[in-house]
């Protein structure tokens, strides 16, 4: 995005205000369908031990 509002000027001159509006479109999409595909297909057991071994002895949670 902020290198879209830096290049704006240039970006103007070579592509369609319509066309900037469906390629701004098409990249958000990307990276939503993106991160719900990361979600579903991580495997959430490494996932989990990497965040355990991250963790300093003193940060664990203790439920009751």
């Amino acid at each position: 995005i902020g290198l879209k509002m830096l290049g704006e000027h240039w970006i103007n001159q070579w592509v369609d205000k319509q066309v900037q509006v469906f390629i701004s479109l098409g990249v958000i999409m990307s990276c939503i369908a993106g991160s719900i595909f990361y979600s579903i297909f991580v495997d959430k057991k490494k996932a989990a031990a990497a965040a355990e071994a991250e963790a300093e002895p003193g940060d664990m949670d203790i439920n009751y």
